[in-house]
Formats: C-alpha cells, sequence, structure tokens
C-alpha cells in the first residue's frame, strides 16, 4: 500500500466525520454541510492522488479545510461567528496564544482544528527572528503595551509596532507553508575535521563537539544561509539556532555575509576524497622502494648526527625516517602552505582547519602529527598512526614531563638532584618505555632525541642525496595534480585556502605509504605497538 493510499484511507476513518461536523457548526445547514465537506474531501483526496508532500498530515487536512470554509464563507458573503482560523491582525483573537479569545465552548471537531492550528502557530513562532519573537512573545503571551515593550527593549515604540505588524504577516504567511524540513533535520550527517597549528584557546575542536554545529557547518558550507533557513534545515527553533551560530562565528568557523551566514573553511565532499584518494594511491605506487633506498643511506646519517637509542633497531627507526623524509618533501613543494587566511579571535591562537563530509574510506589510514612543548626549548613530537594500535600510545609524554626531562638533558642534572616536586612527576612517568637511569643517575630517552642544530644538519644532509631530488619531483607532480582535483570543485571558500588544503590533502600520502612498506615487508610491526616508541621524536635546545 502507497503512502497516499494509506493516507486516504486515514482521512475516510478518522477525519471525514469529524470533517462534516465542522461544516455543519460553520454553515449551520445540514445540506450546505454536505456540500462544503464534500468539497473538502475532494480536495484533500485530489492532493494526495498527486502525490502531494506533507509535513503533518492532521495540520494539512485541517488547513484545507479552513481554506475551503473561507473561500465558501466569501462566495456566500458569510461567516461563521466562531471562525476558528487565528488572524493575528483580528483584534478580536489578540490574545490567542494565551488560549483566550473564545466566547463558546468548541464542538471536539473545532477543538481538533484549533488545537492542529495552534500547533503550527507554535511552530512558526520558533522560527521567527529573535528582534520579531521577543516583541511578539512580550505583547501577546506577557500582556505587555507597546509602550512598555519598548521601553524593555530600548527602541522607539514605532519600531516596536512595526515589527509587530511585521511578525503577524510572517506567522500568516508561515501558517499557511507547508514546510519541507531538510534531511539534517531527521538524518544527521557526519563531519570530520583535521586541524594545524596552535589552539591555545580551545578552539576549533572545543567548537565542534557536537553533532549540532557540525551539521550547521555541513548545511552552510559553499551555501550562504539565513538563520531560519538553517533552522529549518537542522530542525532546531530559532533560539537555539541563534546561540549556536553566534558561537561559530565567535569561533571564526561560520562568517556573515549580509543576512546569511557561510562557513569559514573548507569542507571536502564525498566523492571528492574518493577522488584524491585514489588518485594518490596510483601515484604513489611505486614510492615504497625510492623511499626506502634513500632511507639506507640516511641510517648512518641518523645513527651519526643525533641520540638513536642504542636498542632501537634500523627497521625501528625507519618509522621515523620515512614520515619525516615525506613531511620534507611536502614541505619543499612550491605551493605549501599551513597558514590559515581566517583572522582569530583569541590573540595566541594560530590555527587552521578543514572538514571532511563522512565517508567510507578506511580512517586508519589517517596518519596525525601532534606534540607538546615547554615554551621552544623542549619539543615532543609524536606520528599518531590510525592502524596498528599506534594511535593513543602509552609513550606519549605530557608538558611536565617534556619540561622536566628537557632540563635534565640540558643541564645534566641526574635523579638524585631532582626537587621532591620534580622527582614525583618524574616517578610518575618512569616506565621502560620512555625513558631509562644509567648508573650514574643521567636519564636516557628511549626516543630518537635532537640537541641543538642536529635536525636541520640531518635535513641538510638527507637533502644532499642523489636520489632525494626525484622523491621532491615526484612530490610536486602529486601536489600540482591535487590542485587541479580540488579547484574543479568551485568551492567558494577555496578562492585564498586552496593551498592550506591541497597540503593538508598530501598528508593522507604518510597512511598510504606506511600501508604499502608493511605490505612489502619494508616496515615491521612493533612487537607491542600500543606502547612503541617508533615515530616518536624529542628536540632539545
Amino acid at each position: 500500500m502507497t503512502d497516499r493510499h494509506r493516507l486516504a484511507e486515514e482521512y475516510a476513518r478518522d477525519y471525514m466525520g469529524k470533517i462534516f461536523y465542522y461544516c455543519l457548526r460553520k454553515t449551520g445547514d445540514s445540506h450546505e454541510a454536505e456540500d462544503l465537506a464534500s468539497d473538502i474531501t475532494l480536495q484533500i483526496l485530489t492532493a494526495l492522488h498527486e502525490g502531494v508532500e506533507i509535513l503533518s498530515f492532521p495540520a494539512w487536512v485541517w488547513q484545507i479545510a479552513r481554506n475551503r470554509y473561507a473561500l465558501w464563507a466569501k462566495t456566500n458573503r458569510r461567516r461563521g461567528e466562531n471562525e476558528s482560523f487565528i488572524d493575528p491582525d483580528d483584534p478580536e483573537t489578540e490574545n490567542v496564544l494565551t488560549a483566550g479569545g473564545y466566547n463558546t465552548t468548541p464542538s471536539v471537531a473545532e477543538a481538533y482544528a484549533r488545537d492542529e492550528e495552534m500547533a503550527v502557530l507554535r511552530r512558526e513562532l520558533a522560527f521567527l527572528g529573535r528582534d520579531y519573537r521577543e516583541i511578539v512573545v512580550a505583547y501577546y503571551i506577557e500582556d505587555r503595551s507597546v509602550g512598555d515593550i519598548a521601553r524593555a527593549l530600548g527602541r522607539p515604540e514605532g519600531t516596536v509596532k512595526s515589527r509587530l505588524f511585521r511578525s503577524r504577516n510572517l506567522l500568516k504567511e508561515g501558517m499557511k507553508m507547508a514546510r519541507e524540513f531538510g534531511s539534517k533535520s531527521y538524518k544527521p550527517e557526519e563531519v570530520h575535521f583535521e586541524a594545524t597549528g596552535r589552539q591555545e584557546s580551545g578552539l576549533p575542536w572545543s567548537a565542534v563537539q557536537r553533532m549540532l554545529p557540525k551539521n550547521i557547518l555541513l548545511e552552510a558550507s559553499n551555501n550562504p544561509s539565513t538563520a531560519e533557513e538553517l533552522a529549518v534545515a537542522v530542525g532546531v527553533a530559532m533560539p537555539y539556532m541563534e546561540e549556536e551560530i553566534a558561537a561559530l562565528v565567535d569561533a571564526g568557523l561560520l562568517k556573515e555575509v549580509g543576512n546569511r551566514y557561510v562557513t569559514n573553511f573548507y569542507i571536502m565532499s564525498r566523492d571528492l576524497q574518493v577522488a584524491i584518494r585514489s588518485e594518490l594511491i596510483m601515484l604513489t605506487r611505486d614510492w615504497a622502494e625510492r623511499y626506502d633506498t634513500v632511507m639506507e643511506k640516511a641510517i648512518s646519517i641518523y645513527r651519526t648526527g643525533c641520540f638513536v637509542p642504542e636498542n632501537m633497531t634500523n627497521g625501528e627507526l625507519k618509522w621515523l625516517m620515512v614520515l619525516e623524509l615525506l613531511d620534507h618533501c611536502i614541505e619543499d613543494c612550491d605551493g605549501y602552505t599551513l597558514d590559515f587566511p581566517v583572522k582569530h579571535t583569541h590573540p595566541d591562537d594560530n590555527w587552521g582547519f578543514i572538514g571532511y563530509e563522512g565517508n567510507s574510506l578506511p580512517d586508519q589510514w589517517f596518519v596525525g602529527h601532534s606534540g607538546s612543548m615547554d615554551s621552544d626549548r623542549t619539543q615532543f613530537w609524536s606520528y599518531q598512526i590510525g592502524k596498528w594500535d599506534m594511535w593513543n600510545r602509552a609513550a606519549t609524554w605530557n608538558t611536565p614531563t617534556i619540561k622536566l626531562i628537557g632540563e635534565m638533558i640540558r643541564t645534566d642534572k641526574r635523579v638524585h638532584e631532582l626537587t621532591a616536586t620534580e622527582k614525583a612527576i618524574f616517578d610518575d612517568r618512569r616506565n621502560p618505555y620512555t625513558f631509562s637511569i644509567d648508573e650514574e643517575g643521567r636519564v636516557i630517552p628511549n626516543i630518537v632525541t635532537f640537541r641543538d642544530g642536529e635536525k636541520e644538519s640531518i635535513r641538510k644532509q638527507v637533502s644532499a642525496l642523489p636520489e632525494f631530488a626525484a622523491l621532491q619531483e615526484a612530490m610536486q607532480t602529486v601536489f600540482d595534480r591535487t590542485v587541479e582535483m580540488l579547484r574543479k570543485e568551485g568551492h567558494t571558500v577555496l578562492e585564498d585556502q586552496l593551498n592550506y588544503c591541497v597540503t593538508m590533502a598530501l598528508f593522507d600520502i604518510r597512511g598510504i605509504l606506511l600501508d604499502s612498506m608493511v605490505d612489502k615487508g619494508i616496515l615491521e610491526i612493533p612487537a607491542a605497538p600500543a606502547i612503541s616508541t617508533v615515530a616518536m621524536q624529542l628536540i632539545v635546545k
């Protein structure tokens, strides 16, 4: 049974008798009531046959009934005294929102019709903007005078009157409308984000931890929308929508253009993500062996140029080397940038942001790069690997530990020289996976450690290897190809964020390359990946 047949049966079963009594009450004549009820039924069944889309079947039925009665009353030059249509301009019904203004007890059918209309009225009240809504609520629900409202809002009485008049018209227009709520109101979509840079204020992550702001941003992506349009699309009343919009604008993720709002950063579509990922796989299919050739020559450069733990094998060292080498090639591309053109409200923030529509791509391919630091003197960086249980690893260091270990390495401070507070930090983090202590009480990191200038020196030596130029040229080709693919989407915000977005897209190669190297046996998965220190580094200046 189709929806239209089901609704037709529901109308015949539950509404036809009520419609007749509604018509009888309005016309006062059984013959006219039969004619009017037949007309209403014909209108309803015809609309159902034509496949009209209906938000609320009861509200729709009674709206047609009221409309056909209004036409009947106009034709007969009269209107029933107890007309149930709520007209905000009618002084006899000014207090309708408080459920007053009725002098007689309505019939069951009439009461039902009025309830349905009240539901529609409440719906429309929820979609009024703040300036209009405050005045309507104060005037009708709180029963305050125009003068009182004007004083409370600090506005001229003329402004209050004009907005009251305008809000009445908006309510009437909305009540006649069969609103089409967007799919996000009942089927929220998922969107994922990546960020770069410093986020001292907690932004942007703190602004996008809930489904509602995510879907507002997704709806407004390359689609300038009014607050009301966003409210309808997401299925949220205006008071809440206005609050969410204000927070997203303040966070720098949404910008106002006239009376519309648009996402202030790029959100990549599902189709484009699949296309770019497929292109990256094709363009990098022979990179595992080529990168391994460079790493084999660079192993001695690392072991003589910085501190590599004695028990770290060359295979374990390669986890860091390949990701460092890959990032080096990306950073040397013409067009590479992590500079985000959006101005931040927090003075210490310097972050960039990109979104991805939810997709079925393997998330375990994602490899992030995060760190903590004691100013710029000691830095800890870890590649977070989505696959093989290597994302949140137990060996990760916190800021107090970084500061303490950095000072101990920098000043050759021994364990027995630590203060009570320092000893507590030290003992809290001491485990065989992070650092060890030699016989004289010196701290020995279990991760690759660079001292002043060592990292820059190693990078320069690796860049001088004959095979490096070919890797860099191949990466530039991939960068340029990704630029071409992104430009085809024609997204407005890409005008000044194109190179940033391409740079972020290329970091997907990290996971692709690691996956290929493991498959080919170039890299071995650590015996205890969740506590492994591979692909981590400490920088002490």
